[in-house]
């Protein structure tokens, strides 16, 4: 919430309310100050009327005191959690001038990539997908990754592997070599001894990783 210019009258009066005594516990925009209501001069009634107008904040609708209190001015409160963007995980933490930069509330953005740059690992690789589809709030590492994937992720002997196993640089490119002992010599030497010279797109031969499943596939280039 971005506060006027005329704010600044409010936080004057409000400390001349605490000075002479006067509670704001549990104000909002329809709360006032009965009980010493009778005691309070001019200046005060001004600065009641300041501290629980609805008017003075853009856009309008919220008092100072939903959120300020008397007792000390910077000591404000703000349920985050009744806004279109909650804070859970790791941005419960994150302190407000992070997001509101020169402390301009109103329509900061909200998507992921206000905050966080898209890794190179995989730019512009997933389209339209949404960061939170792979990430969460709670770590942004490890993520997941649930969608249909050609290749089959528990392919070999050590489960389910980490995507740079595969994807050292970039998810667009894959290389074998991660997780298999052969050396790319020797594979080489093999693909040759059988007369297959185009060897390095390995998934159109072995599109599950399985060896037997490129009999037919291969042979000699001629």
């Amino acid at each position: 919430m971005r506060i006027m210019p005329l704010i600044a009258m409010a936080v004057v009066f409000v400390v001349l309310l605490a000075f002479a005594g006067v509670s704001t516990a549990g104000a909002g925009p329809s709360r006032g100050l009965t009980s010493t209501d009778q005691q309070l001069s001019p200046i005060e009634e001004l600065g009641k009327f300041l501290l629980f107008d609805t008017i003075l904040s853009t856009p309008i609708g919220q008092d100072c005191a939903a959120c300020h209190n008397t007792n000390d001015w910077r000591e404000a409160t703000f349920d985050h959690g009744q806004t279109a963007f909650p804070l859970t995980g790791r941005h419960d933490g994150v302190d407000c001038v992070e997001c509101h930069v020169d402390r301009v509330f109103q329509s900061t953005p909200s998507d992921c990539a206000a905050c966080h740059v898209e890794p190179a690992f995989h730019l512009a690789a997933f389209g339209a997908a949404a960061c939170s589809d792979c990430h969460t709030t709670s770590a942004w590492q490890p993520a997941r990754f649930d969608w249909p994937h050609t290749f089959p992720l528990n392919h070999g002997d050590s489960g389910v592997v980490a995507c740079q196993t595969c994807h050292p640089v970039q998810v667009q490119d894959y290389t074998c070599y991660g997780c298999h002992e052969h050396q790319p010599d020797e594979i080489a030497e093999e693909h040759l001894d059988e007369g297959i010279s185009d060897f390095q797109d390995c998934v159109s031969c072995h599109p599950t990783g399985q060896e037997d499943e490129a009999e037919g596939r291969g042979g000699d280039d001629d």
